[in-house]
Parts: C-alpha cells; sequence; structure tokens
C-alpha cells in the first residue's frame, strides 16, 4: 500500500505537474492519507478557491471536489467519485476553465 505522499505525487503528475501548478495557479499542495489538496488560482468558472483529490485505492479511481473557502466558511461546489486518472486533467478543465499544460491550449 502506498503511503499520502506517493499517492499525492502520482495524482500531481497525473494532473501535468509542474506545468499544471504554472498554467492553474495552485499553490499550498497538501498531502493527505489517500489524496491531495491544493489552492486553485483565481479566476475559475465555478468560483472554486481549493481542489481535493482522494484515491480509493480498491478501484483505482478518484473522488474529486471543488470548494470555495471564504474566511471561516466552506461551501463543496461540486463532488464527482469514480473519475478514472485519464479524465482528471479534462474533468478540472472543464469545471475551472483551466488549461493544465500549454499543450492543450488552443483545443
Amino acid at each position: 500500500m502506498s503511503n499520502g505522499k506517493q499517492i499525492a505525487d502520482t495524482i500531481l503528475a497525473q494532473l501535468g505537474g509542474h506545468k499544471f501548478i504554472v498554467m492553474t495557479g495552485a499553490k499550498n499542495m497538501m498531502y493527505a492519507e489517500a489524496g491531495l489538496h491544493f489552492k486553485i488560482g483565481s479566476g475559475t468558472l465555478n468560483k472554486a478557491t481549493h481542489c481535493h483529490i482522494d484515491l480509493d485505492q480498491a478501484t483505482d479511481l478518484y473522488t474529486v471536489k471543488f470548494f470555495r473557502v471564504r474566511g471561516t466558511k466552506c461551501a463543496t461546489l461540486l463532488e464527482q467519485d469514480r473519475v478514472p486518472a485519464e479524465a482528471l486533467r479534462e474533468m478540472f478543465t472543464q469545471h475551472t476553465g483551466f488549461q493544465t499544460s500549454l499543450g492543450t491550449c488552443g483545443k
């Protein structure tokens, strides 16, 4: 069984690694027991400020959550279960409006 940091590193790599961080303004990366949590740059379509991605190790699928955090209030804007790794980038772009790498611009 992988530890949380290995899982978080894998999720970040699947999202696009450093290019993802640059293109989306993602920061404050934190790893969880089986996932990755980070703050999103401003200007998202759904007004999300944070994203949390958890791995279900039994199915090898992800749960993706987008949140809006203002002060002490946190609202879940979207939660989608059973997301395959190959769909993470497209889902992120679809729900935030941010491209995840230079190679996806203009599509």
